[in-house]
């Protein structure tokens, strides 16, 4: 090798820098089998934020996603639904936060 680290062309041998490891837990494409249709019932009541409608909003999101399993078959996918619905206020703040995030590391946190 030569003193500037490279190797000389008389070596045959070429020079390889090393690969990045990917990052953990990149948010994958989201894709959707046109087959697959959810099932129709109530939407979760958009949460803002306040406290006192947590509950309400956790019990919603998870009868609905827990009704089209298919659809919503990974993390990344319920995370998303359930960011979709936080509106206004608090909530909305805190998901534009968290989504900008997100887009920027790769990773929804899963």
């Amino acid at each position: 090798m030569s003193q500037s680290g490279t190797l000389p062309p008389e070596s045959g041998m070429k020079h390889v820098e090393p690969e990045q490891a990917p990052p953990a837990n990149p948010i994958p494409p989201i894709t959707v089998n046109a087959t697959q249709k959810e099932v129709k019932m109530n939407m979760p009541t958009p949460f803002t934020g306040d406290r006192k409608k947590l509950e309400e909003f956790l019990i919603e999101t998870n009868m609905y996603l827990t009704m089209n399993e298919d659809t919503y078959n990974n993390n990344s996918r319920q995370i998303i639904f359930a960011l979709s619905f936080m509106k206004d206020r608090t909530a909305g703040s805190w998901k534009q936060s968290f989504w900008t995030q997100a887009r920027e590391n790769n990773n929804l946190g899963t």
